[in-house]
């Protein structure tokens, strides 16, 4: 992976928090999936 420019983050962090949305409210997951083209 690439890493996020730190302006990026950070006006990525404002846009979400303008919209009430937090960092802690935020769960991220990925699962396997079988066959060709699955992620």
């Amino acid at each position: 992976m690439f890493p996020v420019r730190p302006e990026k983050e950070k006006a990525l962090r404002e846009k979400l928090e303008s919209m009430g949305i937090y960092e802690k409210d935020i769960k991220e997951s990925f699962i396997r999936s079988r066959g060709k083209g699955g992620q």
